[in-house]
């Protein structure tokens, strides 16, 4: 009788193949198993037999296929702009904009550079066009007083008709640098400490009305999104490893099977000469349940860093299950170096219709 290890305890699972001696052993593990004793499964298809000839693959979020082999890419329509490289991810895509002419979230902001040179080489250009269109213009308005007490109708804003917003925040405004303010005042928590000095850091948070200049590295005085708000404030956050909380909010009353948009601006506020890590957060819904199920996820993928700070918007829309749910924003980030962004006017709309009245909150 053999006296291995591997005969004795026979400790691979998943159909690990078992190499050893009489002290020792190592697991050969088959594709999609890993662990010391093939005791993990990382295979992306969860497999339902419906017969004992047949299966169906119930696949992970973001994978498609018979077998779910194939990622979903999302690169198919390339939304990059300006030449940019679309790469896709799970879930999600990000651009690779060409050299440091572009950046932003779609490589659609122009560098200073880029605006300066494309400026003076259309210079000259626009000299002799205003020239002849100054001509022109003159024939052409001659032609059209007699239109010019004609009215026009205007195609409605579709967007602003259809949607009704339960709650938007957007951190109030002050004259002081850093507001007294705590993110009960807005209903909802974080994982992170607030600060109320300059020393915003690894795993912080403050609200400020411009962001401040530590050591050169961030867009110092830049200001928040909110328009028409003076000295508006801001969610700024030093985020610290990798799926802390930065935003938690628990909602009720909400109708199911109901169409929502949850929301949010934020921009990277390192400078982008600096190199550094860049912030990448999860949208996630969850059920306020035992389970804590899944309604909803979907990431940003890196958030561009700019030669000036660059606001853009995040969403994710969902079709409720639950009356009561909580909306997060996770970090999907280890690293520390960086992760730097701010947040601001956080929203949660509803596709409105006629056959309910939605009331319009604002936190």
């Amino acid at each position: 009788m053999s006296s291995s290890l591997c005969a004795i305890k026979q400790p691979c699972k998943n159909n690990g193949t078992c190499n050893g001696t009489h002290y020792s052993y190592d697991c050969s593990c088959p594709c999609g198993f890993n662990g010391t004793d093939c005791e993990f499964d990382y295979r992306p298809c969860t497999c339902n037999e419906t017969s004992d000839s047949l299966f169906v693959c119930a696949c992970l979020s973001g994978w498609q296929g018979v077998h779910c082999e194939s990622m979903v890419n999302f690169c198919d329509n390339n939304p990059c702009l300006n030449n940019g490289v679309c790469r896709p991810l799970l879930e999600n895509y990000t651009c690779e904009c060409p050299g440091d002419c572009y950046c932003g979230r779609l490589c659609q902001i122009s560098s200073p550079k880029t605006i300066m040179f494309k400026t003076i080489s259309k210079s000259f250009a626009y000299i002799s066009i205003l020239a002849v269109a100054a001509v022109a213009m003159f024939v052409i308005t001659m032609d059209m007083l007699k239109y010019c007490f004609e009215s026009v109708d205007l195609c409605p804003d579709n967007d602003a008709l259809n949607f009704t917003t339960i709650f938007l925040i957007t951190f109030g405004s002050g004259p002081t640098l850093f507001s007294n303010k705590t993110p009960a005042d807005f209903n909802f928590t974080t994982s992170h400490s607030q600060s109320f000095t300059f020393d915003v850091n690894d795993g912080m948070f403050a609200f400020v009305n411009e962001v401040p200049d530590l050591n050169n590295g961030w867009h110092g005085n830049a200001s928040d999104y909110t328009t028409n708000d003076t000295d508006g404030y801001m969610f700024l956050v030093n985020v610290q490893g990798i799926d802390p909380q930065i935003f938690n909010y628990k909602i009720d009353d909400l109708h199911i099977g109901r169409l929502y948009e949850f929301s949010a601006y934020v921009a990277n506020v390192v400078r982008k000469e600096k190199c550094l890590n860049k912030p990448n957060i999860r949208f996630e819904v969850r059920a306020i349940n035992e389970s804590g199920n899944v309604i909803a996820k979907k990431g940003t993928g890196d958030v561009p860093a700019c030669y000036n700070m660059s606001w853009s918007k995040y969403d994710i829309s969902f079709e409720t299950t639950h009356s009561s749910v909580v909306l997060l924003m996770l970090s999907n980030v280890a690293e520390g170096s960086g992760n730097d962004l701010a947040i601001d006017d956080i929203e949660l709309r509803v596709y409105s219709t006629n056959d309910l009245d939605d009331t319009s909150t604002t936190g």
